[in-house]
């Protein structure tokens, strides 16, 4: 029989360096989205709705991706639209970890009833497949 440790050992790979890579781009993107948008992202132009991206014919300079049916930047908006995004992200599992750590070290402490309580409260809440399907 093979070890099973030797198998569980592998040199960080590329697909490692490059999802982080690309994941650590795109925060910097949404972290720095107000110095490097082009346009502003609620600004509305009817005149330039729809234009196309650069890469088709009719593209306006200026607009990489294109603008939407109001004139905005899609450019702009993928940018900011990023940012939002990691904010909720972050706040979410924050929140998560604070009350989830919380409730643990309460239970983990007072034993007993507490115990029992918030070990029921978790079930029910793992019981809905909405709620586990994300996290479990």
């Amino acid at each position: 029989m093979r070890d099973a440790r030797a198998e569980v050992r592998r040199p960080i790979g590329l697909r490692l360096w490059l999802s982080g890579g690309w994941l650590s781009l795109l925060a910097l993107a949404a972290i720095f989205a107000p110095l490097i948008a082009p346009h502003d992202p609620l600004a509305q132009d009817l005149f330039l709705g729809r234009l196309p991206p650069f890469w088709e014919d009719g593209t306006e300079p200026g607009y990489v991706l294109g603008t939407d049916s109001l004139g905005r930047d899609v450019l702009s908006r993928i940018l900011y639209g990023a940012r939002l995004a990691l904010i909720v992200a972050l706040v979410a599992g924050t929140l998560t970890c604070l009350i989830g750590a919380t409730l643990g070290l309460v239970a983990g402490y007072y034993r007993g009833w507490c115990d029992r309580i918030i070990s029921r409260f978790v079930d029910i809440w793992m019981a809905f497949p909405r709620f586990c399907s994300r996290s479990c």
